[in-house]
């Protein structure tokens, strides 16, 4: 009996053992939460990595600016900066006031900003003037707009402009002006005319 009862004490103590061993594995691998804190900063960092991750597809887009001002004779009007990025590396800039002007040429993305690589300017005549040098850039904001310096204009007094970024639905008329002259409707369509080779 003395045997016996020792034997049920031996498997009791074992059992209690086994017990509090499954408890502390339970509790360290299975209970184990992340805090909340953990848990927000991990999908912010997440967050900012894809929202830098730009690429010629997603920025690809119609981007405005419009100033309202008065001319001379005191007369209101509203000149604008358009810039249309095409998914294929090239864009095409244009200034709109009481005369229309235009850049067309590549773009190469760096982290958070775009930089315009100038390589023709164009009128409101058929006349494509190669350009021999002339860059812009511009910042990638969170929500999508572009911000930088302004080009040289007598209607907007401001260092800096801010290019808002435009759906097909708000201005489908632009979308479709732009789509329809982009970098290759110009080198078809226009003469060409090398500024440098004309200069005296």
């Amino acid at each position: 009996m003395k045997n016996t009862g020792l034997i049920i004490t031996i498997i009791i103590l074992a059992v209690l053992v086994v017990a509090m061993g499954c408890y502390i594995v339970y509790d360290n691998f299975f209970q184990k939460e992340t805090p909340i804190e953990d848990i927000s900063e991990n999908k912010e960092v997440h967050e900012e990595v894809e929202a830098t991750d730009y690429t010629y597809e997603n920025l690809e887009g119609l981007y405005k600016h419009t100033v309202t001002t008065t001319d001379d004779h005191g007369n209101e009007f509203y000149p604008s900066f358009e810039l249309y990025l095409y998914d294929n590396g090239t864009f095409h800039y244009m200034e709109s006031g009481i005369f229309e002007t235009g850049q067309l040429g590549n773009y190469i993305i760096e982290d958070d900003a775009i930089t315009l690589n100038y390589l023709f300017r164009h009128g409101s005549d058929p006349t494509l003037h190669a350009m021999n040098n002339g860059t812009l850039k511009l910042m990638i904001t969170p929500d999508g707009t572009l911000i930088g310096p302004t080009p040289p204009n007598p209607w907007f007094e401001s260092e800096s402009i801010t290019l808002g970024r435009l759906e097909n639905t708000e201005d489908p008329k632009t979308y479709e002006s732009f789509q329809m002259r982009d970098f290759s409707h110009y080198i078809n369509n226009s003469y060409l005319f090398n500024d440098s080779e004309h200069m005296s």
